[in-house]
């Protein structure tokens, strides 16, 4: 499941396989840090034999710019439509360890509804 895409060759990652957070929350950090995340390979494929991926290093995002909000959001719902941008790096790498130009956004499911 190459879950990140190219918008501009800015990569995108929807990370639903982090069980171990989801108590306390994905923890972005205040501002983009070191080491930079990079894609990760999960070690595991769905049933059309695509690669599950994940964001390793999600700490290191800092929140989404305001003049990068709409891109990140439209790159996050062309993965999903309830995906949203929460968290961005300058410096994000690809699974190959090469730093995607751009930039990275991490994205996160939003409830509608919710009050």
């Amino acid at each position: 499941m190459k879950k990140f895409i190219s918008r501009g060759l800015v990569g995108v990652l929807l990370v639903g396989s982090l069980g171990g957070c989801a108590s306390k929350g994905i923890l972005i950090g205040a501002a983009p840090s070191d080491p930079p995340p990079q894609i990760f390979f999960l070690g595991a494929r769905d049933g059309k034999g695509n690669d599950y991926l994940t964001w390793e290093n999600v700490s290191s995002f800092g929140p989404v710019p305001p003049e990068l909000k709409q891109a990140g959001d439209s790159a996050c719902r062309a993965v999903g439509d309830e995906l949203r941008a929460i968290g961005y790096h300058p410096e994000a790498r690809g699974r190959d360890g090469i730093e995607i130009t751009g930039g990275g956004f991490f994205c996160q499911p939003v409830i509608f509804g919710a009050n």
